[in-house]
């Protein structure tokens, strides 16, 4: 047979049905099924909309959050990196001797 005969007779086993895309979608903030008493968290309410108590608009971040890790305190921090462990990995170990 010619390729072209065998392309031509090839029918896709997999049938792909219609997309379906809900009517509307709440974005309002809802309770968790699992929450006590049916209340939202502390900081949300429904007059915020999609903005979260995290991302005020104060350049301040709220009590418990960092903008950088250079505010967090010193054991959260990335280790100092020393100039020779910099030239070893920029060498790639070129100057090790076996």
């Amino acid at each position: 047979m010619r390729p072209s005969n065998v392309l031509s007779k090839y029918t896709q086993l997999i049938k792909f049905g219609k997309p379906t895309a809900p009517k509307h979608i709440n974005h309002a903030p809802q309770p968790h099924p699992c929450a006590p008493n049916g209340v939202l968290p502390s900081g949300s309410s429904a007059s915020s909309g999609a903005t979260s108590a995290f991302y005020a608009s104060s350049t301040l971040p709220p009590a418990g959050h960092f903008f950088s890790r250079a505010e967090l305190p010193q054991r959260f921090r990335y280790p100092v990196i020393e100039e020779s462990e910099i030239d070893d990995i920029n060498s790639g170990g070129a100057e090790i001797l076996a």
